[in-house]
């Protein structure tokens, strides 16, 4: 969990990249755990550790990652998350992803990234399969792609 620590305040902005990655990362956990034993005791250590963490960082970055490790998000992420889930609209998708990605100047795309690859951390994919299909989703970012 030394990771979640170097991300903390990472970067700049009034929320700092890292943060912003860390609640789109808890977003992407929290909506793939499935209510599965072994994922909610890792989510709950981790959300107690980032907690913890979070006092290394600005008030308004403290409150996010505080409540990001209770499972509450921002609605365009969480919107995001939900039409992630369901997946049977594309432009719904596309929809709430630029909104998601609106967010701040870069608070968006670094929660957005963050949500991704919480979504793809239990699947137990290699790294670069991992990667891959982030490529392909890229396509649910690009507003031009048609439905």
């Amino acid at each position: 969990m030394l990771s979640v620590r170097a991300l903390i305040g990472l970067g700049y902005g009034l929320t700092p990249s890292g943060d912003d990655f860390l609640v789109g990362y808890m977003a992407g956990l929290w909506c793939t755990a499935g209510g599965t034993s072994s994922r909610m005791r890792f989510l709950t250590a981790l959300g107690s550790e980032l907690s913890d963490a979070s006092r290394n960082t600005n008030e308004i970055s403290r409150a996010y990652l505080r409540s990001a490790a209770n499972g509450h998000v921002s609605e365009p992420i969480a919107k995001l998350a939900q039409r992630l889930n369901q997946a049977n609209n594309m432009s719904s998708i596309r929809a709430a992803t630029q909104a998601a990605l609106q967010v701040g100047h870069t608070s968006g795309s670094d929660g957005v990234l963050g949500l991704l690859l919480g979504c793809l951390a239990w699947q137990g994919l290699p790294p670069h399969l991992i990667f891959s299909d982030l490529l392909r989703l890229s396509v649910l970012c690009d507003s031009r792609a048609q439905p």
